[in-house]
């Protein structure tokens, strides 16, 4: 494994990889959604997930909806499938609600299983099986709400020493007192590895200056978020994971990201990172110099099937037809 106390040396842009995705792969058959709440924050604020998922197909397809639980207690990994109609939405104004868990919080998992849509035009393509997927997690006040959006990701950083990648995530903001003044930052990460990932940040200021390098153990299956611990007013988070056993495929992806939450009004603002070569000590590698070619795998289905194996048995969800037309899942109603 890579020493922890350096800036990372990288290697190919995710750009190259996303060009070579045929145009279909874009709507995809699998999504995790590394945040997703609902319960208590911090400064007297309340978290909240929606969900949207559209069917784009001409045939019906069976979705399955996993949720893994901050700090990966198993008793609360949870999933359930529902039947989404042709050309159809489905939403749930409270996502993690549907779910039986004891937890507030968590990743969301989405995945079309071939062996679920034999009826699809072609079970094993992509692009058949493909879905469109929309959250967004919000404070809720008196007057209203005030949240982010957040969309499903298909690729995460690897180990290392596998792929060579970091991830960098700007505008990060962490100063000042919740509830009074300033920004706080929130860093968290999914982890989707049968073993524990350790997820390395280095905190970068406006300057270019480090102002140093957090690890933090994320255990298998799980969420993992927390208050960033450095003070920073504009600056730059750099992601890096580190699985305690290097694995033997590209199927244990890490997925990182911050949240920027405004500490007067509980306004959030989520941090994609993006995955590049590190842009410190000398600048992006030439693409030539990737050790990943531009085929780099993206998240499957076959890399989540372990997660939905940890929940136990998946029951059908109810789809209800509102008095506005719109399709709501409901689950909560038979626990």
């Amino acid at each position: 494994m890579k020493s922890s106390n350096a800036p990372r040396a990288g290697a190919a842009l995710l750009f190259l990889f996303l060009l070579s995705l045929p145009a279909s792969a874009q709507v995809s058959d699998v999504y995790i959604v590394p945040a997703a709440a609902n319960g208590p924050g911090a400064a007297g604020t309340v978290w909240q997930t929606s969900f949207h998922l559209m069917n784009p197909q001409s045939y019906p397809l069976e979705v399955t909806l996993g949720f893994m639980p901050t700090g990966g207690a198993a008793a609360d990994s949870d999933a359930f499938s529902i039947e989404v109609p042709a050309n159809t939405t489905v939403y749930s104004p409270n996502i993690v609600e549907e779910f039986r868990t004891n937890a507030s919080t968590g990743s969301l998992l989405v995945a079309v299983f071939p062996e679920d849509n034999l009826s699809a035009s072609d079970p094993e393509d992509v692009g058949s099986r493909g879905v469109i997927l929309q959250t967004r997690t919000f404070n809720v006040r008196s007057d209203g709400t005030v949240g982010q959006g957040i969309d499903g990701a298909m690729t995460g950083l690897l180990d290392y020493e596998l792929d060579g990648l970091t991830a960098i995530a700007t505008g990060v903001q962490n100063y000042g007192a919740p509830g009074l003044s300033g920004f706080r930052t929130n860093v968290g990460a999914a982890n989707l590895g049968d073993s524990s990932f350790k997820l390395y940040v280095t905190v970068w200021d406006a300057d270019g200056e480090s102002l140093g390098t957090i690890a933090k153990q994320i255990p298998p299956l799980a969420h993992v978020q927390y208050r960033l611990e450095v003070e920073v007013e504009d600056g730059t988070l750099e992601f890096w994971a580190e699985d305690e056993v290097l694995p033997a495929s590209f199927e244990e992806f890490v997925f990182p990201y911050a949240s920027v939450v405004d500490n007067r009004t509980g306004d959030a603002t989520y941090l994609d990172p993006k995955l590049l070569a590190t842009p410190c000590s000398g600048g992006l590698f030439p693409f030539s110099a990737g050790r990943i070619s531009s085929t780099m795998p993206r998240l499957t289905v076959q890399s989540v099937r372990r997660m939905f194996s940890a929940a136990g048995a998946i029951e059908r969800a109810t789809l209800v037809r509102g008095e506005t037309g719109r399709t709501r899942i409901e689950r909560h109603a038979d626990r």
